[in-house]
């Protein structure tokens, strides 16, 4: 459905949230209180990528639990993850922290309704200009793609950093397959104004996938 953007070092899974797979009682108990069944098999789909991906690296397949305050999964400290579902589709990757020293990636559905308006929340001025310049039928695209990379550079610095990342802390420019980002601002020791990577993108006609992974 979608290639793994990762080396081969990094577990990486994806299916369709309606796929068979099995629930560990842990998870299910978790969201007892989700009254939403859409919902329900959503958070349990991408849960079942994350138990195949820590099968793929050789992880004991244990439950990933979630702090309820933030909504964000409690990794194991031994491993490095990410997980993401849209539009009725899961994704999970998962490496050894011994080997990256954050993962992320985001799924975004492109037929799903984004409100333009959102752009001077998501865009930095430079990204804002390069939107802007966009032929129309682009730019609801391009809003997607700019949304799931700051979506993906968040879920790889913030479980680490543990400090508050916003959409204008990175500026990002986009080549064919990959985004290079810039944090306009100083985040933590090791992250500071100026601080640069590169990630990849990759889009199907239903689907875009954004991906990062920081080295040690």
């Amino acid at each position: 459905m979608l290639p793994s953007p990762f080396p081969a070092t990094v577990g990486f899974h994806v299916q369709p949230c309606s796929s068979p797979f099995v629930s560990l009682p842990e998870e299910v108990q978790s969201i007892s209180h989700v009254r939403s069944e859409s919902r329900r098999q959503e958070f349990l789909a991408g849960r079942a990528c994350v138990h195949r991906a820590f099968e793929q690296i050789g992880h004991p397949v244990v439950p990933l639990p979630y702090d309820p305050s933030t909504r964000i999964p409690c990794w194991p400290p031994e491993v490095r993850g990410s997980l993401s579902h849209s539009g009725g589709v899961a994704v999970a990757a998962v490496a050894w922290s011994r080997e990256c020293w954050g993962i992320g990636l985001d799924l975004e559905f492109l037929p799903r309704t984004v409100h333009s308006g959102i752009s001077r929340h998501i865009c930095t001025p430079q990204e804002l200009d390069v939107w802007n310049a966009l032929p129309a039928e682009q730019q609801d695209e391009h809003l997607k793609l700019l949304f799931s990379a700051k979506e993906t550079i968040y879920k790889s610095l913030h479980p680490q950093l543990r400090v508050p990342i916003g959409f204008q802390d990175a500026d990002l420019r986009f080549e064919e397959a990959r985004f290079h980002f810039t944090l306009t601002r100083s985040l933590a020791p090791g992250f500071p104004a100026g601080f640069t990577a590169w990630g990849k993108w990759h889009q199907t006609s239903d689907f875009v996938l954004t991906s990062l992974l920081i080295p040690i």
